[in-house]
């Protein structure tokens, strides 16, 4: 297993993407359309994740995107986390939680103070 550093737009985001609007479906079905809306029509600027400001990873096995997430800056001190999702096969192993450790350690790296994460 690889963590990797991958541009939002990258392939490798691909799958993490899908998977988290095809959750966001199911959990959602009834009465919050407007939360599905949300999520497959609005996707933050792709540059928003970029070095120096933010950060996006993902876990890679075998070729195979299992886990991944990012931030991007909302202020000098403070970063938003967003897009944290796991496979739901492969939940239970401490992926998200090597994800999260990973992006927070790299936001203490930039300077940041704060994380928020808003669901």
């Amino acid at each position: 297993m690889e963590l990797v550093q991958v541009r939002l737009g990258d392939d490798a985001v691909r799958p993490l993407l899908a998977g988290l609007v095809k959750e966001y479906r199911w959990r959602y079905r009834s009465g919050h359309d407007l939360a599905i809306a949300d999520i497959e029509n609005f996707e933050p600027p792709v540059d928003d994740f970029d070095p120096p400001d933010g950060t996006f990873l993902v876990l890679v096995e075998d070729g195979q995107t299992l886990s991944g997430g990012g931030f991007r800056r909302l202020s000098a001190d403070t970063c938003e986390l967003k897009r944290m999702w796991t496979a739901p096969a492969l939940r239970g192993r401490g992926l998200a939680s090597s994800i999260l450790d990973a992006l927070e350690a790299t936001a203490v790296w930039r300077g940041y103070r704060r994380v928020r994460l808003a669901t």
